[in-house]
């Protein structure tokens, strides 16, 4: 178990606006990192480099817009998720579905 510290701020609080902006730019790096990089290599079968990967964000002004600080968290956050994804998948405890949804879409609706 890791203990976490919650820290919640108020829409009527001083520092709201400044920690919604960073909280809304963080999410829009993670997941264009997520999505563009990662995923792109991902189904093409292409191995990552986390340290190119840095390097490519590191000229795009998503990273830019965010304090160096805020980057350098969500980064390895995301490399921690795709390395924790790939030992799972190695360890057999994810099943590749055969059917893809769109064919279970006539069953779900």
């Amino acid at each position: 178990m890791q203990l976490v510290e919650r820290q919640v701020i108020k829409p009527n609080h001083r520092f709201y606006p400044e920690a919604d902006r960073l909280s809304l730019l963080s999410n829009k790096l993670y997941n264009c990192d997520n999505y563009y990089i990662y995923g792109q290599n991902f189904f093409s079968g292409q191995p990552t480099n986390a340290l190119a990967v840095d390097r490519t964000l590191k000229k795009s002004l998503k990273y830019k817009a965010l304090p160096a600080q805020v980057t350098h968290k969500t980064l390895p956050l995301l490399l921690k998720t795709w390395t924790s994804y790939h030992s799972v998948k190695l360890a057999g405890a994810i099943a590749i579905a055969p059917l893809s949804f769109k064919q279970h879409r006539k069953s779900l609706i």
